[in-house]
This record gives structure tokens, sequence and C-alpha cells, in this order.
């Protein structure tokens, strides 16, 4: 073997006499110690996380379902899970992080699975797949529980374009329930009838003239500030929600 290799070396060039123990190599050192070439191998580069596309991600679980999803969707000011991610770690305890692997999913109890799926739908937008009406009012439902104003916010206008999918009673209900949907206008050309408009449009002429008496310079000092303008909150939730049980006391039920 090193006859043969010393037929294509120059004149004058020996092999090193532990020749055996060392190996080819492609670099411009041509033959290299084995040794050295192990300590290039092991010495990892260095190496950064991108700041935006490193994701965490969370698991959860709804029902007898898991859903592994990234972390920063969930990251939301004012909303429960920001208070939820600020409490002490429980590594520091020596305990499992909720959320890191399926052993230990952060379990999400009084919902239902679709719900959450619409959610994290509205949450993370992929291309070829269209909302249903089920994935938005699961995703309103959850963004009003949990303070996600913006998905809450994309969520009704969303439903408002698809009210002609649900009958009259149910409308009724949402609007029940979300105020921010009883847009008349909406309600009349969504094939509503006609018996149940009349109810709204008198529920909304009611709110006016309450507010509008609330708005009115009173005659006398309030009773409670002293000043004769008024100083009561106008009409609002509570009144909404007396005026809708009263018209539509038959089609709530309990709900």
């Amino acid at each position: 073997m090193k006859a043969f290799l010393s037929y294509f070396l120059a004149p004058g060039i020996q092999l090193p006499s532990d020749w055996q123990n060392m190996e080819l190599n492609s670099s411009a050192d041509g033959l290299i110690d084995p040794a050295d070439h192990t300590e290039r191998a092991t010495v990892p580069p260095e190496l950064i996380r991108d700041e935006f596309f490193y994701f965490d991600t969370l698991v959860f679980q709804v029902e007898m379902t898991l859903f592994r999803v990234p972390r920063h969707g969930f990251e939301v000011e004012g909303s429960l899970f920001q208070t939820l991610f600020s409490l002490p770690s429980p590594m520091e305890y020596g305990e499992q992080v909720e959320g890191r692997d399926d052993k230990c999913p952060i379990v999400l109890g009084e919902i239902t699975k679709e719900y959450f799926r619409g959610f994290l739908r509205a949450m993370y937008p992929f291309d070829g797949i269209t909302l249903t009406y089920d994935d938005w009012l699961g995703a309103l439902d959850l963004a009003t529980m949990w303070d996600f104003a913006k998905i809450r916010e994309r969520s009704i206008k969303a439903i408002s374009c698809l009210l002609h999918q649900i009958t009259a009673t149910e409308k009724v209900i949402l609007g029940k329930k979300y105020h921010d949907l009883l847009d008349l206008n909406q309600l009349s050309a969504s094939s509503i009838d006609w018996p149940t408009i009349s109810k709204l449009f008198s529920i909304r002429e009611k709110i006016l003239k309450s507010r509008m008496e609330t708005m009115k310079e009173s005659s006398h000092p309030c009773s409670k500030c002293g000043k004769r303008t008024t100083c009561h909150k106008p009409a609002g939730v509570d009144d909404i929600e007396r005026f809708l049980v009263q018209h539509f006391a038959m089609e709530l039920g309990d709900s």
C-alpha cells in the first residue's frame, strides 16, 4: 500500500511514519490528524433563535381532544392567558410545566372542542379553509369569555354577514347574548319575519326613548350630585336584555 501511494507523490516526498493512522481529506490540508478532525466536528457554531420565527408551543386538552398550537397567539394583553403566563413557572419547584407536552396539557373545561377549534381557526387562519357560521360563533363565544378583543371584533363582523343562515329565534337569542349583533338594519335584510322585526324596532324605540330621557336637563338638582344635568347611566346592557325578555319571552324560553 505504501509503495502504491508513493507512486503518486512527487520525487523526494516521503510518507510520514504514522501514515496508516491518518485519513484523506478534501480540504487544502491534504492529510489531517484524526484527532483534529474529531475536535472540529464536535464544536457547534454559535446559533441564535430568530426573534420572531421561533415558536414555543402549547398543548391544550378540550374534552378528550389534544390541540398543539403556537403560544404567541395566546399572549394577548389583558386576556385570561396573559394572567396565566405571568404566574411563577412550576419548573422553579421541580414540577412539570402545563402545556409543554401531551402528558401535561392545559385542560380547558366547560367548553366544547368544536368551539375551541373555531376559535383556533380564527386565531390561525389557513389558506383554503373557510370558517363556517359555527366556527365564528365558537370564536365569538370564547373571545368574549377570554377577552380577545380583536378576534371578538372579527367574529362579530363575520357573523353579521352570515345571519341569513340561521332562524329568527336564533337571531334573537344571539342578539340577547351578544348585543353588538343587534343591528336592526342587517336583521331586516336577512329573511327575518316581519313580526320579529316589528318587535325589534319596538325595543330599539324604547332604548332610544330611555336614553333621551336621561339626557334631558333636569328641572331639579340631581339628588345624587346636586347638578341640574343628568348623571345617571343611559340604557345599557341590562335594559336591552330586559326589553328582549319582555318582547320575546316565548321564543327565548330558558335560553
